[in-house]
């Protein structure tokens, strides 16, 4: 059982992708982690379905929000988020 659970979390972080909160440039490491933690960045709940569905397209947003898979923003994108490498690198202005 305790192999199982290491296992499944352990492919979970090879297998997952970052995503990107386009309101407030919050990225995240998964759509777990987004689910987990985005009452306290965003301000708001999201679920790991309305997240799948905005990020694969199928739906705009969810409650208002848009996200996108880190790894699909084009080059304009990049820099007009300010997203200088893929693994969570980020330019803050100060």
């Amino acid at each position: 059982e305790r192999q199982t659970k290491i296992n499944s979390e352990a492919k979970r972080k090879i297998y997952s992708k970052e995503i990107i909160c386009l309101e407030n440039l919050e990225v995240f490491s998964s759509l777990h982690d987004c689910e987990d933690n985005s009452q306290e960045r965003c301000g708001i709940r999201f679920t790991i379905s309305g997240l799948s569905r905005v990020c694969n397209g199928k739906q705009d947003n969810t409650k208002g929000f848009h996200f996108k898979y880190v790894q699909d923003l084009t080059p304009e994108e990049r820099i007009k988020y300010k997203i200088i490498n893929f693994r969570l690198k980020l330019i803050k202005k100060y």
